[in-house]
């Protein structure tokens, strides 16, 4: 449901902060279109508003064949309801938040390699049996990457064994997967639309069926777990609980195919937009590669190279989580202008859409004054109705919708459908964190319902711009003459497609987005093997100039 068409409506019936949309005379969804009434009802606790309408939805979706003749494998299975999804969902948050081993140095070393093997088969692959990689080679920038981000995840979640003998195919069976069922009659109907679509039950086996497989081997003790993984820490944490009925393979499996399907959609993509940003501006890509050859400098002096070993120093400042900050203020942008996906929840219990800070203020760039006797009276400058502009949401259950679009695109934002690459990057603009801790970026969220995989986000995108950027000179070109190229990922070697010019970026997919919109087409680039100097300079404005410390994470 496109955002734009909900915050039209909002303004054409009285320039409301929520609307109600009917269907018999009974609500269908209340969406809360205007940034501080969404910036409130995000942080909202769970008993008043519910995730719940994303968690369900996201079960059905990914409900296996196997559900038809397993009760336990349905998302609306009683039994798992009561007592499974607690267990998982408590131990999930327990092992992502704090004791699992994100940032520890077997986990980054895990990534690392995974990532820098993806790079160089995309190498190999389109410099062909006949050419040399190290003369530069074209590739799709957001294929490798998604490839390797996804690869990654299975590595660190499943093990690094499994990764070398089954990722290949987790990976293509999810990305197909995602490619054909996410779609807007998946998300509201996923049951019924697996019915009329076979095809997208047989990527989502495809991706599934592996992973379900060695799962059960390590349950049923026949396979180890390997150290150091979330599957190894999941059963141990599960086994202390001991739920019942016990958790099963499949259930285990579902849950962690969920994570990485959350880790794709948004971490690949967004990381993939702020490269692309990144190497388009050449003040910009010296000093993200700067900060990157100090990065791994940095980490050569604890005796382990990037790449290798096993007690890798996480570097970062108070500037950057990921420890470098050029491109992590480059990626806030991105997210600030292709996460475009709204948030669902179920409202549980009365909760009211807050008067405005003061009368006449603007969001999105359209005044929201009074919003009379429309039937929601949470305006942002509403006098009428209600109790000083407020309306309150009853607790019935219905769905809610939180439209991000006038937090990430309103007027805290100037040019806000612009994409501005130093917006957050000092000295040109503040700080991501700080946009995000007063509520004008919606990045990992807030309160109750922050994103809570944000750890392994952030490691991933750290590690996958330290291996392109330390490994590889990027630069954008022309798409591939007649000799290669294609949506698959590859290009051709040769000098046709280099310019003195980068091209124009490709559009944003908005249309058919779920999650972080995509490019219409492929964004190509060369990518040139390099030679890091031993130590590296970073530019001024990537340095930490005291604001917000505390550091990472």
């Amino acid at each position: 449901m496109p955002q734009r068409v909900l915050s039209t409506a909002a303004a054409d019936v009285g320039n409301a902060s929520a609307i109600t949309i009917t269907a018999f005379g009974r609500p269908l969804v209340t969406a809360v279109i205007a940034a501080a009434a969404t910036a409130t009802a995000i942080g909202l606790p769970e008993e008043v508003l519910s995730a719940d309408a994303v968690h369900v939805t996201a079960r059905k979706a990914m409900e296996p064949r196997a559900a038809a003749a397993d009760p336990a494998l349905r998302a609306d299975d009683p039994h798992f309801l009561r007592d499974v999804m607690p267990a998982l969902q408590g131990t999930m948050r327990t092992l992502l938040l704090r004791s699992w081993g994100v940032g520890a140095g077997e986990c980054k070393a895990v990534l690392d390699g995974v990532i820098a093997t993806e790079l160089r088969r995309a190498v190999d692959a389109a410099a062909g049996s006949g050419g040399r990689g190290d003369e530069g080679v074209t590739v799709d920038l957001f294929s490798i990457v998604s490839r390797a981000v996804l690869r990654g995840g299975v590595a660190i979640f499943l093990g690094s064994r499994f990764e070398a003998t089954d990722g290949e195919e987790v990976a293509a069976g999810m990305a197909a997967w995602q490619s054909a069922a996410f779609r807007l009659p998946w998300f509201l109907a996923p049951r019924w639309t697996r019915w009329l679509r076979p095809a997208i039950s047989e990527a989502f086996e495809r991706g599934y069926k592996p992973m379900v497989a060695h799962v059960a081997r390590v349950m049923d003790g026949s396979e180890a777990a390997e150290e150091g993984t979330y599957l190894a820490a999941l059963l141990q944490s599960l086994a202390g609980l001991s739920p019942s009925p016990p958790v099963t393979p499949g259930q285990v499996t579902l849950h962690i195919y969920g994570i990485l399907v959350a880790l794709r959609i948004n971490t690949y993509a967004t990381g993939a937009w702020a490269v692309a940003h990144v190497i388009r501006e050449p003040e910009l890509a010296a000093a993200a590669t700067a900060e990157v050859d100090n990065f791994i400098a940095a980490t050569a002096t604890t005796g382990a190279s990037f790449g290798g070993g096993a007690k890798l120093a996480p570097v970062a400042t108070a500037s950057a989580v990921t420890g470098l900050a050029t491109m992590e203020a480059v990626w806030a942008e991105a997210v600030r202008m292709y996460f475009v996906t709204p948030s669902l929840r179920h409202a549980r219990t009365p909760f009211v859409i807050p008067p405005p800070a003061s009368p006449g203020s603007t969001s999105g760039g359209r005044s929201r004054g009074d919003a009379g006797n429309y039937i929601n009276r949470g305006s942002r400058g509403g006098s009428g109705g209600g109790s000083g502009g407020r309306w309150t949401v009853p607790g019935d259950g219905r769905t809610v919708l939180l439209s991000i679009l006038d937090i990430n695109r309103g007027t805290a934002h100037p040019d806000g459908d612009t994409f501005v690459a130093t917006r957050f990057l000092p000295p040109h603009g503040r700080r991501w964190r700080a946009a995000e801790a007063d509520r004008s970026l919606y990045a990992f969220a807030w309160g109750p319902h922050a994103c809570i995989g944000r750890r392994v986000a952030e490691l991933a995108l750290q590690r996958l711009w330290v291996g392109l950027l330390g490994e590889y000179t990027l630069a954008l070109v022309n798409a591939p003459g007649r000799g290669g190229g294609g949506r698959g990922g590859h290009g051709e070697r040769g000098e046709a497609d280099v310019v003195t010019v980068p091209p124009p970026l490709p559009a944003a997919d908005y249309a058919t987005a779920f999650g972080t919109a995509v490019p219409v087409a492929p964004v190509w680039v060369r990518l040139t093997p390099r030679r890091r100097p031993s130590s590296a300079g970073v530019p001024s404005h990537a340095q930490d100039d005291g604001e917000e410390k505390g550091g990472a994470r």
